[in-house]
């Protein structure tokens, strides 16, 4: 499971549905080549403001690989910015409230 998929699973929200019949379930295409995830670039900008506005953090590119971090300078490195993003909020989660959760859930929604 990549951090996307964590970020959606902690959240409560279904990661994929499927373009062709709107399923969230393997409707029998195999590898999900004809679905889609719905972490667009709306979402992840959402999240980004709704961090900047909840906590202090630091967005940053270190040879070839991205880093997110909050006040504690020590991140983990990603190869994309989406896993970056989604594997920060998965290291925070169990220190969110439920009000802080239940934002996330509704943006990923």
């Amino acid at each position: 499971m990549n951090e996307i998929e964590k970020l959606y699973k902690n959240a409560g929200v279904v990661f994929m549905k499927c373009s062709e019949c709107d399923n969230n379930v393997d409707c029998g295409f195999g590898d999900w080549k004809n679905c889609h995830s719905p972490f667009t670039t709306e979402k992840q900008l959402l999240l980004i403001q709704w961090l900047a506005e909840t906590r202090p953090i630091h967005i940053n590119f270190y040879i070839d690989k991205w880093v997110i971090e909050g006040m504690v300078r020590y991140g983990k490195r990603y190869d994309t910015f989406e896993d970056a993003l989604s594997g920060y909020i998965n290291q925070i989660w169990q220190d969110l409230t439920e009000e802080e959760k239940q934002q996330i859930k509704e943006i990923l929604e």
